[in-house]
């Protein structure tokens, strides 16, 4: 067989991983702010192949990325659970590995985690006031 056909072999079996791995994130929306300190993520990919592996990565402005969470052998939905967030913004994304190598990272998305209450200060009347009808 000639060179020019196992090219055109390899390529017409690669070519459908290539163009088809995606992932996309469904929750939480982009610019989300919350009062949670526990959140569900998720995470969809789509590839010709199966999936291998779903990770869940995270910042913020004071850290690093870092690998939250991970399904191995993963269907093409995952669902994280994090806990113990701290007030702050975050940004998230995931990343999809299908079972011939291949990778990709979604778009980041941010939320805002909201947990210190308001205050409140009294400007009028002045403490001790007292008025009549």
């Amino acid at each position: 067989m000639k060179k020019g056909w196992i090219f055109f072999i390899v390529l017409i079996l690669l070519t459908p991983g290539v163009l088809a791995l995606s992932v996309s994130l469904s929750a939480p929306s982009s610019g989300n702010t919350t009062n949670m300190t526990s959140i569900i993520f998720t995470c969809t990919a789509t590839d010709a192949y199966a999936i291998s592996r779903i990770s869940l990565y995270m910042n913020t402005s004071s850290s690093p990325w870092t690998q939250v969470a991970s399904q191995t052998n993963a269907s093409t939905i995952a669902n994280f659970l994090v806990s113990s967030l701290t007030q702050g913004t975050y940004i998230w994304n995931c990343l999809v590995y299908d079972n011939i190598g291949l990778s990709d990272w979604s778009t980041n998305r941010t939320f805002i985690t909201d947990i210190i209450p308001p205050t409140v200060n009294l400007i009028s009347p002045a403490d001790g006031n007292v008025t009549s009808a």
